[in-house]
């Protein structure tokens, strides 16, 4: 009930999208206190191999009341794959009200924000190493084949990266920040998670997006741009001095964070 709460906002659907706003991040906030390490590293394990159904006659310690099978983590996982997937969708995304939209947005930050939970409070590497081997639901516009959650994040992310009038529109901008603030919650001390980032085709957006241009006069902080820049510092920590992955080393990043910070200023943003 609590992951749904930080999904929808709501139970109902008829609160305005502020309201639905602020329940969500409440929601978070709950979830981020009350997730232990044992629960969330069992509830990660019983997503990839199931505990075996309660046994009818077994009365549950004197309730009477089957014990539900864990199934949060492949849930939040649909929800975030699955928004973002059709967010990347013209031809669906074309036939979508701005309501829907709104709401498709919220589901992607709530999502992202609880799986972000379980791997900052889980076991560490176990818990994001099993993170990945999560399936994915297929695309809905049925052109591509299954992929990854961290490919659907990255393809996102291009998508962003390719179309600044995409990025700024809405609570886009929003989403990418969610999007990649995960991705740093999920890479620490994990080389697989490194590996399945740098090798993907589409973390070049990384790249473009950390050396985007932003207006200074705008309200809008660089945020993006900065996330960005941290995700490629932090695989730089992950890569071995003359390892090179999808066309990336350290060199290479150290390279981009130059031109699109500036090395005091990404120092400044990692302390």
């Amino acid at each position: 009930r609590l992951n749904y709460m930080v999904c929808t906002g709501d139970g109902i659907g008829n609160r305005d999208a502020d309201a639905a706003d602020e329940i969500s991040m409440y929601s978070l906030g709950v979830l981020r206190c009350l997730l232990s390490e044992q629960k969330a590293s069992v509830m990660m394990m019983h997503t990839l191999a199931p505990p075996p159904p309660p046994d009818p006659d077994d009365d549950n310690n004197g309730t009477g009341t089957p014990v539900p099978v864990d199934g949060e983590v492949q849930k939040l996982v649909h929800t975030l794959a699955e928004n973002l997937q059709v967010l990347v969708t013209p031809s669906i995304v074309s036939t979508l009200s701005d309501t829907i939209i709104c709401r498709m947005h919220r589901m992607v930050m709530g999502s992202a924000g609880a799986l972000g939970i379980f791997l900052t409070n889980g076991a560490g590497a176990t818990t994001r190493e099993m993170l990945l081997r999560v399936p994915v639901p297929p695309s809905p516009s049925g052109e591509t084949e299954t992929v990854s959650l961290v490919e659907c994040m990255l393809i996102f992310l291009e998508h962003c990266s390719n179309d600044v009038e995409f990025l700024n529109k809405g609570s886009t901008r929003n989403v990418a920040i969610c999007v990649l603030r995960l991705l740093c919650e999920w890479i620490v001390d994990t080389p697989l998670v490194v590996h399945a980032i740098l090798s993907s085709a589409s973390s070049v957006s990384l790249g473009v997006l950390v050396q985007q241009k932003y207006d200074r006069t705008s309200d809008t902080p660089p945020t993006v741009q900065a996330f960005s820049a941290i995700l490629l510092g932090l695989c730089m920590t992950g890569l071995k001095p003359e390892e090179e992955i999808g066309g990336w080393s350290i060199g290479t990043i150290m390279n981009l964070i130059n031109v699109g910070l500036g090395i005091g200023k990404f120092t400044q943003l990692l302390e």
